[in-house]
């Protein structure tokens, strides 16, 4: 959801090569992710798992790079797609605001590690609450079921109103003391 999001890309027509570079790209962005903060800084920080580690940040680069120069090449047509189809398709906007592909990858992989660990603990959170709270599992069962067979979209989440409200009581909870929270 988050690389449609992103990218515009819903993964159901990719080739083989596709789906293979999508698999490989989530384990380099994790290492390069990982180990990116402990190189430090300095004159000596290249050296650090030089091999693994640049070969995992060329392989992120390049993975982006094939949708931001999409997204370039198709700009206007893409721009007015967005528009028409009231689907938002976040490298589409950048691209309004600037051509510079440097900064559309770099901003494109801001929000993919922006929103990939907030999720995760937010889902974590929501998982350990859920079965404490039969009614409100209850509630969001219906909630959910009100799409019925409806194509979950963007949209569709967003009219989900008590799945909305949970989620953001969730947000809190962390900051709560664990004690509190039986963990």
């Amino acid at each position: 959801m988050t690389l449609d999001f992103i990218f515009g890309d819903n993964g159901e027509q990719l080739t083989e090569q596709q789906l293979k570079e999508r698999t490989e790209f989530g384990p380099a962005f994790d290492y390069a992710q990982a180990n990116f903060g402990k190189r430090g800084t300095g004159r000596l920080r290249y050296f650090y798992y030089f091999n693994k580690f640049w070969r995992s940040c060329r392989q992120t680069h390049l993975y982006v790079d094939r949708y931001v120069t999409k997204a370039l090449q198709g700009a206007p047509h893409a721009v007015e797609e967005n528009e028409k189809r009231s689907r938002y398709v976040f490298l589409n906007e950048l691209v309004k605001e600037t051509r510079d592909p440097a900064k559309i990858r770099a901003e494109a992989l801001n929000i993919l590690l922006a929103g990939r660990d907030t999720t995760a603990s937010l889902l974590t959170i929501a998982f350990h609450i859920l079965p404490k709270y039969p009614d409100v599992e209850k509630k969001l069962r219906h909630d959910i079921d009100q799409l019925g067979s409806e194509l979950l979209t963007f949209e569709a989440l967003k009219n989900l109103k008590y799945l909305r409200y949970f989620l953001n009581e969730c947000q809190y909870l962390p900051r709560v003391p664990s004690d509190l929270l039986d963990f």
